[in-house]
């Protein structure tokens, strides 16, 4: 979605901070500071709003790509110089899957995760190395799950007992909805009796806990 600015056929071979660009890659120009602290060697190109792409071509770079939205710029830009591999339905040879659990057939599970008994994982999704499901969770369409994330682990519940505290087992489920992503060792709790939910597109940073009964949008 950008337009070409200067030498729009130089060629580049990759995508570099712009503190440490070369003459062959593309670096990111997110604001007009960054211009100040230009040295040798100068990036092959940058990416950035018109107005900075302008101010770029002034200062020696020979050739940008101007965008209204840089950072999604930046992040197909990332994609095209570094794609994903293709491995769908890939299913790792550590990983344990449940003969009952429903994958769908271009799921990717990674070395050392589990997906339970009854779990539910849809189209384009990827379960992480050592990632666990638990038993009759649902992921939707197109969900990532980090290394080492819990979807659907029993949440903390205790109700005063003597001569202990009495566990109250959880026994609902957890939903992700489609394009949600959790990140390395997030744990979204099952629910008491009803479903915990994340819902559609809802992007969950590492280390993040979300707790039984929650909704998150």
């Amino acid at each position: 979605g950008g337009a070409a600015r200067g030498d729009a056929g130089r060629p580049l071979d990759g995508v570099r901070a712009l503190e440490a660009p070369d003459a062959a890659s593309i670096s990111p120009l997110l604001a007009g500071r960054f211009l100040r602290a230009l040295g040798e060697p100068l990036p092959g190109a940058v990416l950035g709003t018109r107005a900075l792409c302008e101010r770029a071509l002034g200062r020696g770079i020979t050739a940008a790509i101007a965008l209204d939205e840089p950072l999604i710029g930046l992040a197909r830009t990332i994609d095209a110089f570094h794609p994903e591999p293709e491995e769908p339905g890939s299913i790792h040879p550590t990983a344990s899957v449940d003969p009952s659990a429903r994958l769908h057939p271009s799921v990717r599970v990674g070395p050392n995760a589990v997906v339970e008994a009854g779990a539910v994982v849809g189209e384009g999704s990827v379960v992480g190395p050592g990632a666990v499901i638990c038993a009759g969770s649902v992921l939707g369409r197109f969900v990532r799950v980090g290394p080492n994330a819990v979807v659907g682990g029993e949440g903390f519940g205790f109700v005063p007992a003597s001569p202990v505290p009495l566990k109250i087992r959880h026994v609902g489920t957890a939903v992700l909805e489609d394009f949600v992503e959790i990140g390395a060792c997030a744990c979204v709790d099952r629910g008491t009796l009803g479903p915990t939910i994340v819902r559609q597109g809802a992007q969950l940073d590492n280390l993040v806990q979300v707790g039984h009964n929650a909704e998150v949008d």
